[in-house]
């Protein structure tokens, strides 16, 4: 029996035996304040009445999306297929159904475990439906409701006598001004800096001015010009047989401290919190929606803490390289969809970024590089539109890499011509072959080429 079947029937029995004794819902009270077996009641019904729909409605709607998505092969792919679709207020009516049913939730059982996680289902299906001014509205309130950091600094306030009150506020008003008088100090200390650099400047200058001009009265006399001083001081030879490495004893006093490590936390009978996740989501609406230095900050916050939960933190990398590729960045993209690829479990959706990767080695002009990741799609079992669009650009990047000569990859594009399965490729099969011709700058069989992909033409409207 799994945790999650053994949680579900002590939930159960605890309703079952003290249903009679509980009455109805309480929605002003505190958390601290509810039974620990209403709390259960409570949270129960939030997880499997309503959160538990929703988020199923949220799961459907993500592969209607998918689905909907169409793939332009002549561009760069899309990261994520949920976002650039035709028609998104087709999965309108699903997503208002979910918000209805989570806003119902969050109304009745406030005081449950799965309010947090009923707002980060909102702020998502406000997303899916592009709805962005609402999912970041949402997903900001989740952020400042559901800080774990400032949660325990109102619980750690709210145990506090007056006069502990008393003495915690003017501790920090110290604090406050210490670290006031600190940035003072630095500040200062920096200008004395500046200004100590730029007397040794002025009398560098002076120096050299001077050394100048004694070089000009010498060459004058007709005396021989005085060599300028060594600016380092030579190094003493070193003593035979030592090979002893020097030690930078500065570098070692400035060595940085190694991160620390995330602590583990079990969640054994416990419900685990969804704050990583909404801040990913809030991260991806920002980009959307060209806000890059907040979503910036949002993907620093999660990296940079130890105790991100590992399922966000694997879910990163991809929003990571979405962020750079919005910003047409695209060298600074390549590594975190490389990281993507080493850590994503599913074929599909890693096939699609070592796609993505490919294309942007190609932007960056690196032929053989593309080539090795495009013969890798096809090992990753995509849709055969993906492999076929990998393959074709194989056969392009096959003799710019000099892993084969151009007729070679003719006679391979002609081979694909004659493969059934890609009857209705066969414009852009042509098309590739009049590439080819052009790069060799033999226009007519390049202009025969392109008759032949105009002729097999799909587009009803060219």
């Amino acid at each position: 029996m799994t945790t999650k079947h053994l949680y579900r029937l002590l939930l159960v029995a605890a309703v079952l035996f003290v249903w009679p004794a509980l009455p109805g819902c309480t929605v002003k009270k505190k958390k601290s304040d509810v039974p620990m077996l209403k709390k259960g009641w409570h949270n129960m019904t939030s997880h499997y009445n309503g959160w538990f729909n929703a988020n199923e409605l949220i799961k459907e709607t993500l592969v209607s999306l998918s689905n909907q998505h169409k793939d332009n092969y002549n561009k760069l792919l899309d990261v994520h297929t949920y976002v650039n679709v035709d028609n998104p207020k087709a999965v309108a009516p699903p997503m208002d159904k979910a918000i209805e049913k989570v806003a119902l939730v969050v109304a009745m059982h406030r005081v449950s475990n799965w309010t947090d996680d009923c707002y980060l289902v909102m702020g998502k299906a406000q997303f899916l439906k592009h709805d962005y001014e609402g999912a970041q509205e949402t997903l900001e309130y989740f952020v400042d409701q559901f800080d774990p950091d400032r949660a325990k600094k109102i619980r750690r306030k709210a145990k506090m006598t007056a006069k502990e009150r008393k003495a915690y506020n003017k501790a920090k008003e110290e604090k406050r001004e210490e670290t006031k008088k600190e940035k003072e100090k630095a500040r200062k200390a920096k200008l004395k800096e500046l200004k100590k650099k730029q007397k040794e400047k002025e009398k560098e200058r002076a120096k050299i001015a001077k050394e100048r001009k004694a070089a000009q009265k010498a060459k004058k006399k007709g005396k021989p010009v005085p060599k300028k001083p060594s600016e380092t001081p030579e190094e003493p030879a070193p003593v035979a047989g030592d090979n002893t490495p020097k030690v930078d004893s500065a570098a070692l006093a400035n060595k940085p401290k190694p991160p620390a490590k995330p602590k583990k936390k079990s969640y054994f009978l416990r419900h685990k919190p969804c704050f990583d996740d909404g801040l990913l989501w809030l991260a991806r609406t920002h980009i959307v929606r060209q806000d890059y230095d907040k979503a910036r900050k949002l993907l620093d916050r999660l990296e940079e803490n130890p105790n991100t939960m590992p399922k966000v933190r694997k879910a990163i990398d991809p929003v990571r390289a979405d962020f750079f590729i919005a910003q047409k960045e695209y060298a600074k993209a390549i590594p975190h969809l490389e990281n993507a690829v080493k850590t994503h479990s599913r074929k599909q959706n890693r096939a699609r970024m070592v796609y993505v990767l490919a294309q942007l080695y190609q932007k960056q002009g690196q032929s053989e590089k593309a080539y090795t990741y495009y013969a890798r799609v096809i090992k990753e079992k995509p849709t055969y539109e993906m492999e076929f669009n990998a393959r074709l650009s194989m056969n392009l990047f096959a003799y710019k890499s000099g892993k084969g000569t151009a007729d070679d990859a003719i006679r391979q594009l002609e081979k694909m011509s004659r493969d059934r399965k890609n009857q209705e490729y066969l414009d852009q099969i042509y098309f590739a072959i009049a590439q080819i011709y052009l790069d060799r700058k033999m226009e007519p069989e390049a202009i025969a080429a392109l008759r032949q992909s105009l002729d097999n033409s799909t587009d009803k409207s060219a």
